[in-house]
């Protein structure tokens, strides 16, 4: 993606930070920034993840009792364990370097980086990931808001529909 700073575009990696409820395999929570992921992203998650959407059909999914979490400094922080205590959540920290703990949300990324990330431009992991990107090619990139809108409408529009067994267009 792309952001402007002192009034010049410059590339930006963007982090998602992601909540999925695993009895309907929602995307309840999702949060895209181009700073890195720390416990603010993480509690900005749990707060769309908890609270009505604003997109219609993109349902909320109250308050868990419990959370899997990574094991990522951003998710085993002192605000995140008090968002929890706050509102009475069991926190669960999966063990580093376990996916298996945590398969669902591991098969959202999995399908979000087979499915859409390649068709984006800039994807750092697409066939033109070895290329440059000069200040000439960086007017191709998203910017932080298009490619949050263009992630989040993919969530709703594909995702949930393929995640309740329901056939794609």
């Amino acid at each position: 993606a792309k952001m402007q700073q002192d009034g010049v575009w410059i590339r930006v990696l963007v982090h998602l930070t992601a909540v999925i409820d695993v009895f309907s395999r929602a995307i309840v929570g999702a949060v895209m920034s181009a700073r890195d992921p720390d416990a603010f992203t993480t509690a900005h998650a749990l707060r769309m993840a908890i609270l009505p959407k604003e997109r219609e059909g993109w349902v909320a999914r109250g308050v868990p009792e419990r959370l899997v979490l990574d094991n990522g400094k951003d998710f085993a922080s002192t605000r995140v364990a008090a968002f929890g205590a706050a509102l009475g959540i069991d926190l669960h920290y999966c063990r580093p370097r376990s996916p298996n703990e945590k398969p669902h949300i591991e098969r959202f990324f999995g399908t979000l980086t087979k499915e859409l990330l390649p068709l984006l431009p800039g994807y750092k992991h697409g066939t033109d990931r070895g290329d440059a990107w000069s200040t000439g090619r960086i007017d191709k990139l998203l910017t932080v808001p298009q490619l949050r809108e263009t992630v989040l409408d993919w969530i709703h529009d594909e995702y949930h529909k393929h995640a309740r067994g329901e056939s794609k267009r």
